[in-house]
């Protein structure tokens, strides 16, 4: 949510809503395979990847949880590094520390961040995870509610974005596309997607 708005900018309204929706497509389609495998495979079984290589590649199974753990290891050590960059700045807003004070390294965020929440890891259920998602979800919608209510707020003219623009940072902000879809795969043992049945049968 945070990265969506410097991606579009960068390459365009148009250009940027292109790349959300393949990004969004190639997810879903990803995701429709892996159903489809998995039912063939196992059913009445969540689908997963692991037991999709196991079936095919069977020694080399192993190599789906770790390319899973690198994942989930980048995205958990990238909103850390986001904490510590946006933390002093928010403590800046509702307080006035003296320069230099402690409260405004963002190596002290990072850790305050880390010991509460990397416990949370070794939960044995994930519905044990309920309530912070709860929480999770109201940050959200805290944010979606700020952002809407800033846009009605400031007076100014926002500068117009156009609706293509070509460069090469447009290389470097996919991968936000990408990275807002993920954690698709978690979704799997929802009823089929709408979406779905119109990337085949």
């Amino acid at each position: 949510m945070l990265g969506l708005p410097y991606a579009v900018a960068t390459c365009g309204w148009a250009l940027g809503s292109i790349f959300l929706v393949l990004s969004a497509l190639a997810s879903g389609f990803g995701l429709h395979l892996l159903v489809n495998c998995s039912d063939k495979i196992e059913k009445n079984k969540t689908p997963s990847y692991f037991n999709c290589a196991k079936q095919t590649f069977p020694a080399f199974a192993f190599v789906i949880d770790l390319v899973v753990l690198i994942k989930c290891f980048g995205v958990a050590i990238s909103y850390l590094i986001v904490i510590g960059d946006l933390m002093p700045d928010v403590i800046l807003m509702i307080a006035n520390p003296p320069v230099g004070s402690v409260i405004l390294r963002r190596e002290i965020w990072i850790a305050i961040f880390a010991v509460f929440v990397i416990p949370l890891a070794f939960l044995r259920q994930l519905n044990s995870l309920r309530f912070t998602s709860l929480l999770a979800l109201g940050t959200v919608a805290y944010l979606v509610g700020l952002v809407t209510a800033f846009y009605f707020i400031i007076e100014e003219e926002a500068p117009g974005i156009a609706p293509f623009i070509f460069q090469t940072k447009i290389f470097k902000v996919l991968t936000i596309f990408v990275f807002g879809f993920t954690c698709h795969q978690n979704v799997c043992a929802l009823p089929l997607l709408p979406l779905l049945p119109l990337l085949g049968s």
